[in-house]
């Protein structure tokens, strides 16, 4: 039997070929609720709105399991970018 953090980088690996996927138990330990973050070129093109409906319908099943989900969704260019503005400015890693 499989746990919900291997069934999530499973789902990502699937649904999102060559993807990079980081997932944080943000529960405070329960295992209830996750941070998933996704880098993926597939998302080119596509506004923030769309990543979010593309990522919550490939976690559809998942998600229905959680208490809470978050998700992040950039392209390796946006990642780069993200990473490069919270090494400026730590208070915008969450």
């Amino acid at each position: 039997m499989s746990s919900l953090p291997d069934d999530i980088k499973l789902k990502a690996e699937a649904e999102f070929p060559g993807c990079q996927v980081f997932l944080d138990d943000i529960s405070g330990g329960c295992g209830a609720m996750y941070r998933v973050t996704l880098v993926w070129d597939g998302f080119e093109g596509m506004n923030r709105l769309k990543k979010h409906q593309r990522v919550n319908a490939a976690f559809k099943a998942e998600i229905a399991k959680m208490h809470a989900f978050e998700q992040r969704s950039f392209t390796k260019a946006q990642y780069e970018e993200e990473l490069a503005k919270t090494a400026t400015n730590p208070e915008e890693t969450q």
